[in-house]
Order: C-alpha cells, then sequence, then structure tokens
C-alpha cells in the first residue's frame, strides 16, 4: 500500500512541499527538528501530526536538504528586506495615534484600552520583553523551547498576551 505524506501543489506555498491534508510544510518541521532540537515525538504532538508524517517530513528533508536550505535562505531573504526597525515601527504607530487623538479622541481612548488588555491580541518578542520587563532573549528561548505558546512568521515569533502572562 503506498501512502503519500508529502505533497506539493503549482501556485500554492510557492510549489514548496508540504504535509498532505494538512498543509504544514516540510520546511518548518525540518526548521523545529534541525534548529530548534526538537525530537519528532514533540513535532508530533505540539502540531497535531502522526508520527508518520512528520518522519515523512523529515525524511523528505534528508533526501532534499539543498531545496530546504534553499527555502531558509530565501525566507531569511524576504524576513531581512520586509524587517521594519523598531524605532520607524514605534514613530509610525505614533504618529497615526496623535492624528487618530486629533479627529476622534474617544475612539483614541477605546483603541488604547483595547490593544493593552486584549489578551489574543499577537505580540512580537520586543513587545513582549517591555510589557513584562524580561530581556528579549528570555523570551525567544521561551518560544523556541515551547514554554510558551508561539508561532514563528519568518524569522519572527509572534505571542499571544494571554500566553504570555
Amino acid at each position: 500500500m503506498l501512502i503519500t505524506y508529502i505533497t506539493k501543489t503549482s501556485g500554492f506555498r510557492r510549489g514548496e512541499p508540504y504535509i498532505a491534508g494538512r498543509h504544514i510544510s516540510v520546511e518548518f518541521i525540518a526548521d523545529l527538528y534541525v534548529n530548534h532540537n526538537l525530537s519528532a515525538e514533540e513535532i508530533a504532538h505540539n502540531q497535531e501530526l502522526t508520527p508518520a508524517q512528520v518522519h515523512a517530513a523529515l525524511a523528505y528533508y534528508y533526501d532534499h536538504p539543498k531545496e530546504i536550505e534553499t527555502i531558509w535562505q530565501e525566507q531569511d531573504q524576504i524576513g531581512d528586506s520586509n524587517r521594519v526597525r523598531p524605532e520607524e515601527s514605534a514613530a509610525e504607530r505614533k504618529r497615526l495615534e496623535e492624528q487618530l487623538r486629533e479627529r476622534n479622541p474617544e475612539m483614541a481612548a477605546a483603541l488604547t484600552h483595547l490593544r493593552a488588555t486584549d489578551p489574543i491580541r499577537e505580540m512580537t518578542v520586543p513587545e513582549i520583553a517591555a510589557e513584562f520587563h524580561i530581556t528579549e532573549q528570555a523570551v525567544r528561548k521561551a518560544a523556541k523551547n515551547q514554554t510558551v505558546s508561539a508561532r514563528k512568521v519568518g524569522r519572527d515569533w509572534l505571542i499571544r498576551r494571554v500566553d504570555a502572562v
């Protein structure tokens, strides 16, 4: 019996390999295993996959290491080119908030309160570190070790505020 765990679809995920029926990329599984030192069992549990699916993704990675490493390099390049320096982002946010405050002070106050108290709002590592008065390194380590629920987007970690408490 032939079971296909890994597939590629032209136009989906730029044609990169992913786990059939789950749309979790092979490079993501390989990254967790190779770069974040998670076991296949931990990956299967955390991503709600079967051990066979995880091992199939790892087998694909070991059969096609150059392809997966090229995907990682492209993601790093995209991340670097799209990355906004925190000081630029903060300055733009401040400018927009001042405009809103001038036009509609009540709305600005409500938005500020909502932003501060929204438990499911995703925050970056620097935002979590600043709000909870811990180092960025500690936040990244918790995300990598999965002691806090986080998701990786490019090279950045996003953590829901409620999960960081």
